[in-house]
């Protein structure tokens, strides 16, 4: 059966720094091609080092934003502030199977590894194995700030879908383009 009213999910693309609110919407494929984007410059005073200050100015313009880019009910992909983001290379037992790690990580983050925060969200890539260690990259924040964030964009009717960090968005697209 053909599906007349195939509905299309588009993923907005959200960079809220403490000076611009950044959109760019992509059309996925080879070569990656933008679709639409958007800036929006912020008022010295909102947001300061990632860190909200007067978050109802800020939720008025991001609502203003997503008017003017016709974004409401999209999901979104946002950046994790850097000065949040903490990168990390970390050894772990070599035994460890890629289902195991997600759940060795939990039980060891603040442990056996030190955080400069609690309660993080995290997220790793498996960065080598070797007969006697797995060694991953591991990203966290703290889940405070990344839910600020989320908090926001559901206030604004927007659907948070993935908190990204900008080191890995740059090396994603760079891996892209020299395909």
């Amino acid at each position: 059966m053909v599906r007349l009213w195939k509905r299309k999910h588009k993923t907005a693309n959200l960079v809220i720094k403490d000076h611009v609110i950044r959109y760019v919407e992509t059309k996925p494929g080879d070569p990656l091609s933008v679709q639409k984007w958007g800036e929006r410059p912020l008022p010295k005073g909102i947001i300061q080092d990632g860190k909200m200050i007067d978050s109802e100015t800020l939720e008025m313009i991001l609502e203003e934003c997503v008017d003017e880019w016709k974004l409401k009910g999209r999901r979104v992909r946002f950046i994790v502030p850097d000065s949040f983001v903490m990168i990390r290379r970390i050894p772990l037992p070599a035994n460890l199977e890629d289902d195991e790690i997600c759940g060795y990580l939990f039980m060891e983050l603040g442990e056996t590894i030190p955080m400069p925060f609690s309660n993080p969200v995290f997220g790793y890539v498996v960065v080598e194995r070797k007969k006697e260690e797995t060694v991953i990259l591991l990203f966290a924040a703290p889940e405070e700030a990344v839910s600020h964030y989320t908090g926001l964009f559901e206030k604004v009717k927007l659907r948070p879908i993935a908190a990204d960090v900008s080191s890995l968005c740059a090396y994603r697209l760079f891996i892209s383009l020299a395909r």
